[in-house]
């Protein structure tokens, strides 16, 4: 459906006139056949349309009269049909609706004559174009509705496409009903791949049915996708209403998405084509009005002195008809003028909106880094403030924790580190958090690493708050897995202790367990598959959505419950090593926590790494001179104390 430009209603009756007094000379004659008639008539349709591209629909109204007039003197009910429809959509986009009712009506009447359904249904899509003049947009959907059923039955893939887009377009852009139109549109692109043959007729309808629809149910990435579309279509036609139209379309969904610097890019190209567009329909009216100048001032060889006056006053008529025309179209072009500097003043307007928010934008992003660059230099400086004194109250709660006689202070002391330990791996975590957002630990190592030996460490790691709970910590891993893989050890061991802490803190009386199993094996690199699972009292579906998130929590109150920030490090980690977090829970019953990971084969040794023992690394130090240096007298004297108790031993 194409909606018909406005003008002036006082226009169509000399329209009218003009058709029925104007003459043009035959190219046939008198004996012509019906098959030499028939090429005529086909040949003036081409002209009509090429007068109808260029505005001049009162040239394309004097073709079709003339072809209207040869279809009935041979007889041709098809081409008399198609006549009239033409003289009646020229007289519709010239706004004299009366007369377009008139010839449509007799289509209408022909088509039941003849029991035609073709005929009937291109008439009642001529008559919806009248109901959509008059904004009778619920009657308009009601006939284009009789067309679709009626084209069902004759198979008419043309008028089933013409007649669902039209609808579409008619709940889109009048009624603003999206809901509605999505299901004509999705019904024309079924009757598309139905019939083919009418694919490339109507690639640019679809896609701008695509882009309304999405814009206006808030979907702007889509619609600009489908407006770009239509104006790659488009491109080359740059006088085209559709092209301005989806240029428009395309500049509003990137100001939507908040792409100001790219819009601001669009309403330089979209000016330009409203620019160009002036400038055509001005040329082209003057031209047109040099045309019919020139045509009237041709004289013409007269035979018969008798019709000398005939023709002098028929020349008259034609020519004040001229006059009459030339200013209606002077005061068309007058308002086409004024409503281009209205549309420009808006878009002037537009764009310093669009200037304003792109400098709003710049600004706000430079506040934001300078803001991430501050937290990221206090988070680093208040974490190594906190690990050295730390450092300290680990090293001496241990030394006490030996020390025979407070062996009666055990269970306080162990509290003690087990709290020490528990605030270091805190500090640990949000420094870990700030290297991921600070974009520094992104570099994986790829070094050889024994899977058991490196879950055998987490177990003892985990072991004081194991014990706390009475937890089991069950480990089994796939035979068929390589014993030496290349990985980063470091980063994997903080996801399986974070996982399996957390599974440790929410379990009591209970068994967890990590399971590794093999995926898949290739010649050099390894899928496999961890789980941590535990029997613990499970998580709720809402609360599985917040978990992964920075600081989110379990509702439920624990005696380990931390900070939320181990899961949202586990999520960061994996996302960075190509992998994510999955999680399976019913309250009650337990969690399972998994991931797949790809890790290579050491092809150079397929033995255990052998580990130094500590009475090895011990021995070494015995008769060697050390020297510690450290600007914190704590952490000297637990340094010391540490070397020493190496010695003695």
């Amino acid at each position: 459906m194409k909606y018909l430009p406005t003008m002036l209603i006082f226009l169509l009756s000399t329209v009218y006139l003009y058709a029925q007094k104007m003459e043009e000379p035959f190219t046939i004659s008198p004996d012509s056949t019906k098959q030499e008639i028939t090429a005529y008539i086909k040949s003036n349709q081409k002209k009509s349309l090429a007068e109808i591209e260029k505005g001049n629909f009162p040239n394309s109204i004097l073709y079709n009269y003339r072809n209207l007039e040869l279809a009935r003197k041979i007889g041709d009910s098809l081409l008399l049909a198609i006549s009239r429809s033409h003289i009646a959509n020229d007289y519709l986009r010239l706004e004299n609706i009366e007369e377009a009712h008139n010839y449509i009506d007799k289509n209408i009447k022909m088509a039941e004559a003849m029991n035609d359904t073709l005929m009937m249904n291109a008439a009642k899509i001529d008559l919806a174009n009248i109901y959509i003049k008059e904004k009778r947009y619920e009657d308009f959907i009601e006939l284009n509705k009789e067309v679709i059923a009626l084209a069902k039955l004759t198979e008419d893939g043309y008028r089933l496409i013409t007649a669902s887009l039209n609808v579409a377009e008619a709940y889109l852009r009048e009624l603003k009903e999206a809901d509605f139109a999505k299901i004509y549109i999705d019904s024309a692109k079924v009757y598309n791949n139905r019939y083919p043959a009418n694919t490339e007729w109507f690639a640019v309808d679809f896609y701008n049915m695509d882009a309304e629809y999405a814009y206006q149910t808030g979907d702007f990435k889509e619609a600009k996708k489908n407006y770009k579309l239509v104006i790659e279509e488009l491109k080359g036609n740059e006088g085209s209403e559709e092209l301005l139209y989806a240029y428009s379309g395309y500049l509003r969904s990137q100001a939507e998405l908040g792409e100001y610097k790219e819009a601001y890019e669009s309403f330089k190209v979209l000016d330009t084509l409203f620019e160009n567009k002036l400038k055509s329909v001005l040329e082209e009216s003057n031209r047109t009005l040099q045309d019919r100048i020139e045509i009237e001032n041709i004289e013409q060889e007269i035979e018969k002195k008798e019709l000398q006056n005939k023709i002098i006053s028929a020349k008259a008529e034609k020519n004040r008809i001229l006059l009459i025309a030339s200013v209606v179209l002077l005061i068309l072009l007058l308002s086409a003028l004024l409503f281009f500097v209205l549309e420009r003043r808006k878009r002037t307007t537009l764009m310093i909106k669009l200037q304003k928010k792109n400098e709003e934008y710049l600004e706000a992003k430079e506040k934001s880094e300078e803001m991430a660059r501050v937290k990221t230099k206090f988070l680093s400086t208040i974490s190594h403030e906190l690990r050295t004194p730390l450092y300290g109250i680990i090293g001496l709660s241990n030394d006490l924790f030996l020390a025979p006689e407070l062996s009666s202070h055990k269970k306080e002391l162990q509290s003690l580190k087990f709290s020490a330990n528990y605030l270091l791996n805190l500090i640990n975590d949000v420094l870990t958090l700030n290297k991921i957002e600070s974009g520094s630990s992104t570099k994986f190592e790829n070094k050889p690493l024994n899977l058991k030996e490196l879950v055998e460490d987490i177990n003892l790691s985990l072991k004081f708050i194991r014990q706390k709970n009475n937890n089991q910590l069950k480990i089994k891993i796939e035979k068929k897995i390589p014993k030496i893989l290349l990985g980063d050890k470091i980063k994997l061991s903080q996801i399986l202790i974070n996982l399996t802490g957390n599974a440790l803190k929410f379990t009591n009386n209970g068994e967890i367990k990590i399971i590794v199993n093999l995926i898949q094996m290739f010649e050099k690199k390894v899928t496999l598959k961890f789980q941590v699972k535990d029997n613990g009292i499970g998580i709720s579906e809402e609360e599985q959505k917040e978990i992964f998130k920075e600081f989110g929590n379990l509702t439920k109150e624990s005696k380990f419950a931390g900070t939320g920030l181990g899961l949202n490090i586990v999520t960061k980690l994996l996302k960075e090593m190509n992998s994510e977090i999955h999680v399976v829970s019913k309250i009650g019953k337990g969690s399972t926590f998994f991931f797949e990971l790809d890790l290579g084969i050491d092809s150079q040794s397929e033995e255990p790494l052998t580990n130094i023992s500590k009475n090895e690394v011990e021995t070494k130090f015995i008769g060697k001179k050390i020297l510690i240096i450290d600007d914190n007298d704590i952490n000297q004297m637990v340094t010391k104390n540490i070397f020493k108790d190496m010695v003695l031993k």
